[in-house]
Order: C-alpha cells, then structure tokens, then sequence
C-alpha cells in the first residue's frame, strides 16, 4: 500500500503534497523508503522516493538509518515521495543524496522522519514501540555522520589502518611515530565528538544492529573496526599489549577531551551498555540504564526516557510505556516514582538538582534534559570503583501524596549548613583563571574554621576523596589531601605569583616536592618536569570537574564539604535511609525542597550509620515538595 493524495482542490499546494495512509496494526505494518536512482543524470535533480508498507511478521529486506534530525530552524529541502511533495530538513536531505548515488538502486530503508506520521501520537507511540525490532532486524544501520568535516577522511584513514594490523605492534608503534599521526588522532577524537554522538536515539539504534556502517561524506568503516580501534587506544594509554609509551598522551600531550574521546566515546559506550544489558549478573532498572546515556541529548525531552524504553523495558523489572501525549514533567515523575517504588533506594534522588528545573517538576524528580551543563555528580556509574555507601546497608521507605506529589522520606540528620566559601566564577572545568581565585577563598575559609587537621580534609573535599590504589601513586592515603593542596599551590603559581599564597599552602607545596624526591629515589626513577606537571595537572583537573559548579561550606559538628548550588546558610544536611550521598535539604514553609546531593567528608562511607546506632544522632521524616 502506497500513500495517497489529500482530498484538497485539485492544484492547491496541500494536493501536490504527500499524504500519509493509514498503517495496519493488526498486520505489525511499518513503511520503508525506496530511494529511486538519480533521473537523467542531472547532479542536482531532487531527490525521489516511493514510500511503502511491509509487515514485521514477513520476511523483508532493508536498511534502518541513524542520523540526528537537526534543529527545526535548520534549511528545509523538497524531495519527491510517489511524486509528491515532502519536506525534509538539511542533514536527511544530505544523506538521501549520499546515497541516491553511493546505493544499489531501489534499495529499502527505514528511516523515523518520513517513515513515521510525526503528526499522529497514537502511530508515533506505536511505531516508536516498534524501534529496537525495527533496527534488530534490518539487514545493515547505516550511521550517517554527516558531510566530511575537520579533516574526518584522515580519521577513517587512521581506523582503517590500525585495525587492518592490529595483531602488529612494530607497525602500530611505526605508524603512531608518523609526522602526521597527531593530525589524525586529533581528527579521530573530532569525529568521536561529533553531535551525531550525543542523541539518545542512537544507542539504542547501534546496540541492537546486526551490522553498523559508519559513513561521513564519502568514506565509511564497519563499527566494529572503529570498537577495536578504541580498544586498542585504551590498551596503548594503559602501556599494555606490548606497548611501552602512552603514545595518546604523547601525540595529544594537551588535548585532554581528544584523548578521552579516542578512548571512551563513540563505539565504546555501545560496547559498555551492550555488555550491562546483556550481564547476567542482575537485571538493571530503568534508572541505571537512563545513568549509562545520561549525558547524552534529545531534541524532545521525552526521548531521554523513550528514547531507551526498547532496550531498558526488555532487561528491567519496570517498564516504561511510550506515551507522547504525556507532558515532560509527567514522564520524569513516572520513572522516579516507578524506581522508588520498585528498588527501594533511593539512588535516583541523588540526581535532583533544584539550580536547574525548567519543567517546574517536584524538587524530588530529577530532570534529564538539563544533562549538557558539565555538572558532574558524584557517581558515575561507569566507574564503580568511587561508588559511595553513606547510609550502609539500609533500606528506604517511601510515600507519596497525590496532591502536588509529595514525596516523604526518612533521613539520619547531621547538622545544618553554618558557612558557605565564595560562589564560584568558573565558566567551565577548564576556567583556570577564576579555579585559582575560588581555591584560595575556599583554603580561607577552611583555615579559619578552627578544626585540627582540616588540611588532609581539605584536600580530600577538593577531590571529593576519589582516591584508590589505582590512581594515588606511591602516596599514601592518609597523606594524599596534603598532595593534593601540593598540586593546587604549584597550579595556582601559573596564574598568580607565590607571594600572594598563604605560607602554610607554599610549605604544602615544599613538603610535596620534597616528598616526591623520597619516593623517586625509593623506585630508583627521577620522572621530568612534565611528566611531574602533568601529574598535578591531571588532580587539579579532576577537582576543577567538582568544584566549578558548586559551593564549599562548613557545616555544624566540624563537618566541610562540597553542595550544589542553591545551598544556604541554615540548609540541613543529612544522610536520607537508601540513599548513597548526604543530601541537603532547605526548609520552605514547613515543608522542605531538596538543593542536591553533597559530599561531607568523613560521612561518605556508613559513619551516619554508625552514630545513628549509638545513640549519637536521629532519624527524622521529611515532606520533599
């Protein structure tokens, strides 16, 4: 069944356009595209298609496109669909092109913006329903990163190479010595950054593909090449493999976002959910799947939710039925009701941040479109290794009142917010002038606080304690917040002189040079300058990620740490049972909003729980609006 022309007035502008019939429910319909060759070999003859229905329950053969849709600003092309007029928006308007003339012709493919009535909410609901089995079985996903850009053939040159001698060392070391081996790593980490990476959609498009083309402009690569070639990179970084130089860091020795992205981005956070959802270990909830895509984005704020509901409703103990007629707030309410219901934790709180609420949703309900500011929680849930436990073993209980969506829960108080260091300045992590500034204010306002051995908490607070055997070196744990405050002097010596640091700091940053030498010549290795420098760096850098975007305070009984913004002074601080993190919470007219999470030295690992059994603190009930 092909589509139909409107009933309008022969010769209007809507009876020269295409409009969509009905699918058939009953026989599991969707439509496929057929890009039909390019007429009389004109250049740039507009694009031509027939649109059809095929039924999921037969045997068809097509292809399933993965591409982000553009803004609704971007320009809008006319393409002919059963010779009717179609609107289609710049980037698919490209790749139909691309493939008009790279494709056999009248090859089939799926492809959401024109295979899905976008108008009709019952059909989106549905057909979207349909996505995970709609990219399971066609027989190839092409992912269309757009036209070439930033030198991206130097990219897939480099990926084609690499994996076609991946089992040779020597020609690897070879190649990555190459005058031009820069220039193409830095081209991989720009594709790897691309937008095209950043929609939601497309991890669940790539994850269930039985076969994954990555094409830009002309030049394409199968996935799993560019997935071995990430691994490969991780291997080098890590000196592994035969491997005895960190040839990314000596290639990118200052592009810390290029470096990450070779490794980490891209085909490697497919690999990392496809290897969750497919553990047998415990089933994941909802939740945990939305954690792993987080940072991801969606032109419709839903899609944050729906936009894994074909993969996270198939491997969870909740589902998520896909509903556009459904506001964003009652979307995000949904999930966080159905998590706290169903896991009896209280994880997702933790993601509440009042600072950004656009969507007017309860303080309780985190808000996953607001994802791209930079923030940086707490926990990443791939990388477990710095997961807290700040209430133990405990289990939350939770109610909820239909009227205005209360949620009320029970909470080890701690103390309240007594002082708060300087907002800070910083544009961003990487804002070094302004870092500077608001470490010193922040060192002033802990000096002043009276406590014995604030330094070592200091430090740890900077960091927010992620610290492990695999990362501290040949520094000991307990002396690692003085490190710290070392790095942090020798950072801020670049941006302003020493004269203007506190003494104590400058004899941090003595005792940390001199105890470096100690353990260069207990190993028997003297490191360089740089290699020292970028040591500092690399901690600074971490806790510039933290403390860009939040508050130092002081709290009552001693306590220092770190809270979102939006903390004030009088804010309680407490450690809600179930939930991993102390929270702060601000009293509103007898009820209380919650500001986000915080870390509180000392009480990150089950202390609120101890002191709660002796007797030395109180549980209360708190009514979160």
């Amino acid at each position: 069944m092909c589509g139909q022309l409107d009933d309008g007035t022969s010769g209007s502008l809507q009876s020269r356009s295409f409009r969509y019939t009905a699918l058939d429910s009953a026989r599991n319909e969707i439509r496929l595209l057929r890009i039909l060759p390019r007429q009389n070999g004109h250049e740039l003859a507009t694009v031509h298609c027939e649109i059809i229905h095929a039924s999921l329950d037969e045997s068809i053969s097509y292809r399933a496109l993965s591409y982000t849709w553009s803004s609704p600003w971007d320009s809008q092309h006319t393409i002919k669909l059963n010779n009717l007029d179609f609107s289609v928006r710049e980037n698919l308007w490209l790749v139909l092109l691309q493939l008009q003339t790279s494709s056999e012709p009248g090859f089939s493919i799926w492809i959401d913006a024109v295979c899905i009535d976008q108008t009709e909410t019952r059909e989106r609901n549905e057909q979207v329903s349909k996505m995970k089995t709609i990219y399971e079985r066609a027989e190839e996903v092409i992912a269309w990163l757009g036209p070439s850009f930033d030198n991206s053939h130097l990219a897939f040159q480099l990926v084609w190479e690499l994996h076609a001698h991946s089992d040779d060392v020597n020609w690897i070391k070879q190649r990555l010595r190459h005058p031009r081996a820069p220039e193409s790593l830095v081209a991989f980490g720009a594709l790897l950054m691309h937008d095209y990476w950043s929609r939601m959609w497309i991890v669940q498009e790539l994850a269930v593909a039985k076969r994954t083309l990555l094409q830009c402009g002309i030049d394409s690569v199968d996935a799993r090449s560019m997935s071995e070639v990430q691994k490969l990179f991780t291997s080098i970084s890590r000196k592994e493999g035969g491997y005895d130089e960190d040839y990314i860091m000596l290639l990118l020795p200052t592009n810390a976002r290029a470096r990450a992205a070779v490794q980490f981005r891209g085909m490697t956070e497919v690999r990392e959910l496809q290897e969750v959802l497919t553990s047998r270990q415990r089933q994941v909830s909802f939740f945990e799947c939305v954690l792993h895509n987080s940072l991801k984005g969606a032109t419709d704020p839903r899609d944050m939710i729906y936009g894994l509901a074909g993969l996270a409703n198939t491997n969870d103990i909740y589902r998520i039925e896909v509903d556009y007629s459904l506001g964003v707030d009652e979307v995000y309410i949904d999930l966080a009701k159905r998590e706290l219901r169903t896991c009896k934790a209280l994880n997702i709180l933790t993601r509440a941040r009042l600072s950004l609420n656009p969507h007017k949703l309860p303080s309780w309900v985190p808000d996953w479109s607001t994802n791209s500011d930079h923030h940086k929680y707490l926990y990443d849930i791939k990388v477990p290794e710095y997961a807290y436990s700040a209430s133990g073993s405990s289990r939350c209980g939770v109610a909820f009142t239909d009227f205005k969506n209360v949620l009320k829960i029970t909470a080890v108080v701690l103390g309240y917010v007594e002082a708060l260091g300087e907002a800070s300045s910083m544009e961003n992590e990487d804002d070094s002038q302004n870092a500077s500034h608001l470490f010193l204010d922040w060192w002033s306002l802990a000096e002043g606080s009276g406590v014995d051995g604030f330094q070592e908490g200091f430090g740890r607070t900077l960091i927010c304690n992620r610290v492990s055997d695999r990362n501290r070196g040949l520094w000991n744990k307990d002396e690692f917040g003085s490190f710290v405050l070392g790095t942090w002097v020798d950072f801020c010596r670049a941006n302003s002189s020493m004269s203007s640091i506190d003494p104590v700091l400058v004899e941090f940053y003595s005792r940390m040079q001199e105890r470096d030498r100690e353990l260069e010549e207990s190993i028997g290795h003297e490191y360089k300058e740089e290699e020292r420098r970028d040591v500092f760096r690399r901690w600074t850098q971490t806790s510039a990620n933290f403390i860009w975007d939040r508050r130092f305070f002081l709290g009552s009984s001693n306590m220092m740490g770190l809270a979102t913004e939006g903390v004030q002074r009088g804010d309680i601080i407490c450690v809600p049972l179930g939930c991993p993190h102390p929270m702060i919470f601000q009293p509103v007219d007898g009820h209380y909003v919650v500001i986000g999470e915080a870390f509180v030295d000392g009480y990150m690992y089950g202390k609120a729980m101890e002191k709660l059994e002796r007797g030395e603190l109180k549980l209360e009930t708190f009514e979160l609006h």
